[in-house]
């Protein structure tokens, strides 16, 4: 399948993703830690990935995501348009992103929007659900 051949072959960057994460969030790690995931499963930590093509988002909350629960957002493409920066309303922080930009926020807890641009902006997101946890047992 081909969504199984993009997940593979990105092996490296979740790799990344998820040592930053244990570096940066060492707190989190047992949490994380405690759903069981297939032998397989190529986001390590992660049980969701999805990929924003083009997309702009206005001031928001992921309220399906946990409290605790920190979500990884990977600027991608080769857009050097100026725009498509990342805020966090409440701690008046506006990133200037640029394609291979990470960052991790608590999606849930701080609303957060991108700003506007006249080209085309791609993200990818690694995430796990609250509902997920729940199934597990963690709260």
């Amino acid at each position: 399948m081909e969504s199984h051949r993009f997940l593979d072959a990105n092996r490296p960057l979740w790799n990344i993703v998820n040592a930053l994460f244990r570096e940066h969030f060492p707190e989190l790690v047992p949490l994380y830690e405690k759903v069981e995931f297939p032998a397989n499963h190529p986001l390590g930590l992660f049980a969701l990935a999805v990929v924003n093509l083009d997309m702009i988002a206005g001031k928001h909350h992921d309220r399906h995501d946990p409290s605790f629960g920190v979500t990884a957002c990977i600027r991608f493409g080769d857009s050097d348009e100026s725009g498509g920066d990342f805020g966090l309303s409440e701690h008046r922080i506006l990133a200037k992103t640029a394609p291979g930009d990470l960052l991790f926020f608590n999606s849930r807890r701080d609303e957060h929007y991108v700003t506007p641009m006249p080209g085309v902006r791609n993200s990818l997101l690694l995430f796990t659900h609250e509902a997920v946890f729940k199934y597990y047992g963690v709260q």
